[in-house]
């Protein structure tokens, strides 16, 4: 499943960059397409980063993970299982209750402006929902890859899986449900093939038009349109844009004062690096806010604090590199999301369940934005890390109570009783 993630961060922008040069109207940058060789341009940028994933993932070796599933107890699962739903079902209370998302789901308050209005407790709030809630489930699906599950423990993986999902739906995201819980799926689906995989893009579409209609009062047919133009031109026509002002000449804002958004807006402040405060300064720092200037052709009521556009990790790399430079960064994603996947494949395969849901989240939360929105800085930013910390503490505590210390102190089978490859 994490080759189908990689090929959704790639082929929907691809196809989007393709429609903008045929003509179709870009939702962001508000104006119809022309063929500029964007396509060829993004089409030798996925090409490059593919082709480095596969050569540089034979180079760090696959993993073989093994096909027994008797590591751990039903015990030690169920507890684990247990307590991850009871500190998920916190987290998911405090921000029904406390930070005010019941006001969403009553339908007294519109998600925009609840997510505007998350105040003193956004930080708490983002914590629990990009990184502790997903990294928990996260583990609980690592733990039941490795045991002899029975009909309880499904029904324990299956509520854990839907808590999850219902502590994303809260913030009124059309794809926060789906979002949520694609780590601990990324985790506990084996490798899919080609069925598996149309399969769970039409239920990821399904669930996404479901969603639509729900929080934004849309028919099936808007809500599947909306998702499909989001998917395909919405993810490629600023990239479209970016490129375009690259083959006319057009000068982009510096792109290096971006890297300094990777020390986060509080300590930036504190360090005298940049504040919030003032907007014009910030805005230089941030590269989203910078892409949608961008794409808005810096009109002065463009408010990137409210219309964030998302460029692509390629639209990066030709504000910062051009071209051809711009390759470059396409075989730096190739080599992030190789590394990304070892990492998981060892975390399953030595039935380390920690290493493997850090592994997972910091896919969801760092890797794909980078790759969908660009900002490289996402990868090492410091607020991030301190929350992956934090999360990864809790999830050892969990495993501790659980009675999972660690990896098994019995020794794996061995590879004659029989491998299964680890995740695609």
């Amino acid at each position: 499943m994490y080759n189908l993630n990689i090929a959704a961060l790639l082929l929907g922008p691809l196809l989007g960059v393709l429609l903008m040069e045929l003509g179709a109207p870009g939702p962001d940058v508000h104006q119809f397409g022309w063929p500029n060789g964007a396509t060829v341009a993004f089409g030798a940028h996925v090409a490059l980063a593919v082709l480095t994933y596969v050569l540089a993932r034979r180079i760090f070796g696959r993993v073989s993970v093994p096909a027994a599933d008797t590591t751990y107890s039903p015990p030690c699962y169920r507890r684990l299982a247990l307590v991850v739903f009871g500190l998920n079902a916190l987290q998911v209370a405090f921000v029904v209750f406390v930070v005010g998302a019941i006001g969403v789901l009553r339908g007294a308050i519109g998600k925009s402006e609840f997510r505007s209005q998350v105040g003193a407790f956004v930080g708490i709030g983002y914590l629990m929902r990009d990184f502790i809630i997903p990294l928990l489930a996260a583990l609980v699906a690592a733990v039941y890859r490795r045991t002899r599950a029975g009909g309880f423990d499904r029904a324990l993986l299956v509520a854990n899986l839907l808590l999850c999902a219902f502590g994303g739906a809260i913030w009124g995201f059309k794809g926060g449900a789906v979002m949520i819980v694609l780590p601990a799926l990324t985790v506990l689906l084996p490798r899919i093939g080609a069925v598996g995989a149309v399969s769970a893009t039409g239920l990821a579409y399904a669930a996404l038009t479901a969603f639509g209609m729900a929080f934004d009062r849309l028919s099936l047919t808007q809500s599947a349109a909306w998702i499909g133009v989001r998917a395909s031109v919405g993810a490629g026509n600023v990239a479209w844009k970016i490129w375009d002002w690259q083959a006319r000449g057009e000068v982009f804002p510096p792109y290096w004062p971006t890297l300094g958004s990777a020390l986060g807006g509080r300590l930036a402040a504190f360090l005298g690096v940049w504040s919030r405060d003032d907007p014009t300064v910030a805005y230089q720092y941030d590269f989203t806010a910078m892409a949608t200037q961008v794409a808005g052709d810096f009109e002065l009521g463009v408010d990137v604090a409210a219309s964030n556009v998302t460029s692509t990790v390629f639209g990066e790399a030709v504000i910062a590199f051009g071209a051809p430079g711009f390759l470059l960064m396409s075989v730096l994603v190739g080599l992030i999301l190789a590394a990304n996947r070892h990492w998981l494949d060892v975390g399953l395969a030595q039935a380390r369940p920690l290493t493997a849901a850090l592994a997972v989240t910091y896919f969801f939360a760092s890797v794909w934005p980078w790759i969908n929105a660009g900002g490289i800085s996402v990868l090492f930013m410091i607020p991030f890390l301190a929350a992956y910390a934090f999360a990864g503490g809790i999830g050892w505590l969990a495993l501790r109570t659980a009675g999972i210390a660690g990896p098994p102190l019995a020794p794996l089978p061995s590879p004659e009783a029989g491998v299964a490859e680890a995740p695609a």
